[in-house]
């Protein structure tokens, strides 16, 4: 039996629609998806990545992440060791980013999740991932979406970008699911 672990992004539940999709894309491929529950309120990125390791209780073959999904995910993956990365929107907030993310998304972020975030240094969990990688970022979605993903394929020789027209920050996008049900397709 092989094994997806879908991760929501930030404020997302395994309820909502889009992820009970992506567990249907992967159950119709014989895959078992388990779609992660992340208590987002009033934790900080440590707590989340926490949240995520106790959940897995089997070796993944793939785990999907959204946003800061995607960012739990990545973070995750030398210790949970999956055979495939789905970063869907890879968010930049490890330290080496921070400098560079606009002032409001600082705010929004929080002055406490902001100090937590600088424990993460992408240069440094990137050394240890040796999952396949696939990038999936919206062509709306703003430069520095963009700066992530091509630092991560930059980084990662077995990594892929897909880029999705005309679509936001949203993986409730028709196009965006369209796109990942694609990716699980050809698994």
């Amino acid at each position: 039996m092989k094994y997806a672990y879908i991760i929501p992004g930030h404020s997302d539940s395994p309820k909502d629609k889009p992820y009970r999709k992506i567990a249907s894309f992967f159950r119709k491929k014989g895959i078992k998806p388990i779609v992660v529950k992340i208590d987002w309120k009033y934790k900080l990125m440590s707590d989340y990545v926490a949240q995520f390791k106790k959940q897995v209780k089997q070796k993944p073959d793939y785990v999907l992440g959204f946003s800061w999904g995607a960012m739990i995910a990545f973070i995750s993956a030398p210790e949970v060791k999956p055979r495939n990365l789905i970063l869907c929107s890879f968010s930049p907030y490890f330290r080496e980013d921070l400098p560079k993310i606009k002032d409001w998304w600082k705010k929004v972020t929080g002055k406490h999740n902001l100090e937590n975030l600088k424990q993460f240094s992408f240069n440094k969990i990137s050394r240890k991932v040796n999952s396949k990688i696939i990038l999936l970022v919206g062509d709306k979605e703003g430069k520095e979406m963009e700066r992530k993903t091509q630092e991560t394929k930059r980084k990662f020789k077995n990594s892929k970008v897909i880029r999705i027209s005309k679509v936001n920050h949203k993986i409730s996008d028709p196009r965006y699911l369209d796109q990942i049900k694609t990716i699980i397709n050809k698994l």
